[in-house]
């Protein structure tokens, strides 16, 4: 599934000018950077619980 979802966003790649011209465009790119890094770190909270590791007190530990 996520390499179907990495092959697909290969596709469409923007310059770093259309970055800088088209709002919308970097608006989309960056909420999708958003949800993609929640999801690794809810990820890395069900290996932690899944493992019994020690609960840290931030994300940082």
């Amino acid at each position: 599934m996520i390499n179907l979802k990495i092959e697909y966003y290969r596709k469409y790649s923007a310059s770093e000018q259309e970055l800088k011209d088209d709002y919308l465009l970097r608006l989309a790119i960056e909420r999708n950077l958003q949800l993609a890094i929640e999801c690794a770190l809810d990820i890395g909270e069900v290996i932690i619980s899944s493992e019994n590791w020690k609960n840290q007190k931030t994300i940082r530990e």
